[in-house]
């Protein structure tokens, strides 16, 4: 390797203040609290919500909060949880970024081979690589022996990609066999680079970019899920309100009759009184008012049971309120 020089020290500042460090830059992190209120923007955290609100309600009349209090400890251990494991996840990425910047690199300086730590590479550097080295920078090869790369973090194919210095015009594939590029490894023979982009200027600093980038846009299986929320929050709350009417009615002593009293007396409730008094299966029904009361009752086509019902049905209108 004594024919490659390398850059010196001056050369090296140089470089590093034009094209910075081999060091990618970290995602930004959300703070803790928008992590955690994140979590209860998921779909099934919201239906679960839901179910709680619903169970709190039927739980109050019922007089047992047994169930309510159940959904809520699954809604805060499922958030908690996930909010714990993504934010150890977090920190942990960065605790293995750090030490992944600490990699030694051979790399050829004032003519001579040195190591040092990967973040320490600056673009013009002369890098030697052999089998199972970590590509610490991309880079175009000046020198190759039986070189080949393993690429599938970057094209996703597990066969390893054939490299050499020879210059190549045309070549089938995203990725040029005269280069190299930081986070392959080496899977066989050996190498020398000359480092053209470090840091966020490489491929995979791209990637991450673009990967770590918030478009904001919804996935189809969010917006499905999105719509099913909507769609069950809104029976939920129509199914509450229903279900609240209906303990108030039951607390307060208000039977069907009283209700349908109120409502001035629908017909089809009428029916079924007449319907279960008179015995009649069948047949048309005429409602009148009576003068006193002021109460709509029904009378029957069947006339054998008209005299005496109709004195009940009348009774029975003054026996519940008027």
């Amino acid at each position: 390797m004594d024919y490659f020089k390398g850059l010196d020290s001056k050369e090296v500042e140089k470089s590093r203040e034009e094209f910075g460090s081999n060091t990618l830059t970290p995602p930004k992190r959300e703070r803790w609290y928008h992590l955690l209120l994140e979590k209860f923007k998921d779909p099934i955290i919201k239906l679960l919500i839901v179910a709680a609100i619903l169970s709190l309600i039927t739980g109050y009349f019922n007089g047992s909060m047994i169930e309510s209090i159940g959904i809520v400890i699954a809604i805060l251990l499922a958030t908690f949880i996930a909010f714990i494991n993504e934010y150890r996840a977090g920190k942990e990425f960065d605790i293995l970024n750090k030490v992944n910047d600490n990699t030694p690199v051979k790399v050829c300086r004032e003519g001579a081979v040195e190591t040092i730590p990967k973040s320490q590479v600056v673009k013009g550097d002369i890098v030697i690589v052999e089998q199972g080295d970590e590509v610490p920078a991309d880079g175009t090869l000046l020198h190759s022996m039986d070189l080949k790369a393993d690429e599938s973090q970057l094209n996703g194919e597990s066969k390893p990609s054939s490299k050499s210095h020879i210059k190549v015009e045309e070549y089938s594939g995203a990725y040029s066999p005269n280069m190299l590029y930081r986070g392959t490894t080496i899977s066989q023979g050996e190498g020398v680079m000359l480092v053209t982009a470090v840091g966020d200027a490489t491929e995979i600093g791209r990637t991450a970019r673009q990967a770590a980038s918030i478009t904001g846009n919804k996935t189809p299986l969010d917006r499905e899920l999105g719509r099913l929320g909507s769609l069950i929050g809104k029976v939920g709350i129509a199914i509450a309100v229903l279900l609240f009417i209906q303990r108030y009615s039951a607390g307060h002593n208000l039977s069907g009759e009283s209700l349908a009293r109120k409502c001035g007396y629908s017909s089809a409730f009428l029916y079924d009184i007449c319907y279960h008094n008179c015995g009649c299966s069948s047949g048309g029904v005429a409602y009148e008012r009576n003068p006193e009361s002021g109460i709509q009752y029904a009378q029957d086509d069947c006339r054998q049971h008209s005299g005496a019902q109709d004195a009940r049905l009348r009774d029975y209108g003054r026996n519940n309120g008027n």
